[in-house]
């Protein structure tokens, strides 16, 4: 894994080097050869925005984002601010039902903790706080983050769920035994964690 993803970031910074350019082919060679040797499906674009040059494996293709979808809800909260239908001084009150698996510190606050939203945001993008993004999308509402994502020019993206939804359904496959629990029993239960 860490060889793949040191390939990545080779492809990115090698692609924005204009000394690769025509060794583009090669490099194009070794991220397939990676790719293959990955045991699952990856997707890798790289692009020089100043000569135009790709690289990528699977490029099209549309995968989960996985927390890359917090950027996504950042921007609508900020549109919504500067609209004037929220304030990043507002206060958010955190309780027991706004508990997340995943990343993040609120969880492991106590509840009655009333951050703002400015904080809610920095908790999401700092370090990937689940319980921040998910009382943030509720606040902005996932589908004026999509149509705020359609109106950008990005048709393939889509915010239909919070990471409660994601998290649910990565633990289905991991196992059976994680359908229908709620994050507080997931993480009341050292079974599971």
């Amino acid at each position: 894994v860490w060889v793949l993803l040191v390939a990545v970031v080779a492809a990115s910074t090698l692609v924005a080097s204009n000394a690769w350019a025509g060794q583009l082919p090669a490099l194009q060679a070794r991220v397939e050869q990676l790719a293959r040797g990955f045991p699952g499906t990856i997707g890798v674009y790289a692009r020089n925005l100043e000569t135009g040059d790709e690289v990528g494996v699977n490029a099209n293709e549309l995968f989960p984002m996985a927390s890359v979808y917090k950027v996504a809800i950042m921007v609508q909260v900020f549109r919504d601010a500067e609209a004037g239908r929220l304030s990043l001084d507002d206060r958010i009150e955190i309780g027991e039902a706004h508990r997340r698996l995943g990343s993040g510190l609120l969880t492991y606050m106590s509840p009655g903790l009333r951050p703002t939203v400015r904080d809610l945001v920095l908790l999401m993008i700092a370090i990937s706080d689940n319980e921040a993004t998910d009382i943030l999308l509720e606040r902005v509402g996932a589908a004026n983050v999509t149509a705020t994502l359609r109106a950008l020019g990005l048709e393939d993206i889509r915010v239909d769920r919070p990471t409660a939804g994601l998290i649910g359904d990565w633990l289905t496959y991991a196992h059976e035994d994680f359908r229908e629990k709620s994050p507080g029993f997931l993480l009341g239960n050292d079974r599971f964690f």
